[in-house]
């Protein structure tokens, strides 16, 4: 094989890798573990049949050749048996879905309205609304304890230092009840959560997002 063909095989490959990795890393911050799996792998064997095409042309020293061929084999790998155990053992759908607990009660806001100079109703010349934060509230502590599984949750805490002043609550809450808490401080996240309170369950892990400002 001469090295045009090497230099075709590697450009079609390169297309499909990219795009398939690009959808790896996309799905992965949705948690969705099977589809990212799979998107490894389709990403990945492109690039090990460019090796196989390099290693036939026998120009390389077969250390070097045995080292990256051993890589991509293991990635590619790696990333099917991953996917293949999602296909033979799917995951329940109640627990792939986001916790609907969390995402479909509208969050408990607390507002403080000061006015000046008041007369009946709010009449007032300068009105202060609150931050609108969420409350960590005994509802959300009851249904966490319902909905989320006893082994390992994820805590990612997004916001200022008054966000994270109610994730510490929450964490002292989850490690009071059992829970192995694995927790991470994000000052800000892309693209920002949606709602205060979400989780993902899969199996007995949780990533749970607790972003008390998000609207």
């Amino acid at each position: 094989m001469g090295s045009g063909t090497l230099a075709i095989v590697t450009a079609f490959a390169g297309i499909l890798a990219a795009a398939f990795l690009r959808h790896a890393f996309d799905v992965r911050k949705e948690q969705k573990h099977r589809e990212m799996a799979g998107s490894i792998f389709w990403g990945t064997l492109p690039l090990g049949v460019v090796c196989l095409v390099w290693a036939a042309m026998g120009d390389s020293p077969m250390r070097i050749q045995n080292s990256l061929l051993g890589f991509i084999g293991a990635a590619i790998g790696a990333s099917a048996f991953v996917w293949f155990g999602y296909v033979v053992r799917p995951a329940d759908a109640q627990t792939e879905k986001t916790a609907s607990m969390l995402n479909d009660k509208p969050a408990q806001v607390a507002q403080n309205v000061t006015s000046y100079n008041q007369s009946g109703g709010i009449t007032a010349g300068t009105v202060n609304i609150g931050t609108g934060r969420a409350e960590f509230n005994d509802q959300i502590r009851s249904e966490i304890l319902q909905k989320f599984p006893k082994g390992e949750v994820l805590l990612q805490t997004v916001g200022g230092n008054a966000d994270q002043e109610i994730g510490n609550e929450v964490e002292r809450f989850l490690i009071k009840n059992g829970y192995a808490v694995k927790r991470t401080m994000i000052g800000m996240m892309a693209p920002p959560p949606d709602r205060p309170f979400s989780a993902n369950i899969n199996g007995n892990q949780t990533v749970f997002i607790v972003a008390p400002s998000a609207h």
